[in-house]
């Protein structure tokens, strides 16, 4: 049996990391609670859109590989987490986008490493 929708979470508070990969999920939600979370793995689900994440200003992990995203604005979102350093959007519509490492460098300057590769900037510095 697989987990289709996130619920029961709201007294889960100080909660700081979340694992529901692999199930079938189709929408995001029951997150806003969750604000001391730091890594949230949502992979290999049936996610097409980003939600529920403005509380989540803590997020440095976020694994969404796998999944159906298409819509460059659901990464958008994530701008609300300035400590958002890794994210994983590998096997998504989005990561065929010739330039997709590059906008997502763009849209979430903080980054360290998209998928399993450290961005340009990291690797000067290390």
């Amino acid at each position: 049996m697989h987990i289709r929708r996130i619920e029961g979470l709201d007294a889960l508070v100080n909660l700081e990391e979340l694992y529901l990969s692999h199930n079938g999920i189709e929408k995001m939600e029951g997150l806003e609670q969750l604000a001391k979370l730091n890594t949230l793995d949502l992979s290999a689900n049936r996610l097409a859109a980003i939600d529920g994440v403005g509380s989540l200003t803590r997020l440095e992990e976020f694994w969404f590989n796998d999944n159906q995203l298409a819509n460059w604005h659901d990464v958008d979102k994530l701008r609300v987490c300035p400590s958002l350093n890794c994210v994983y959007f590998e096997r998504n519509p989005i990561a065929k986008d010739s330039g997709y490492r590059r906008k997502l460098q763009l849209a979430l300057p903080s980054l360290k490493q998209i998928d399993a590769t450290f961005t340009r900037a990291d690797v000067r510095h290390a």
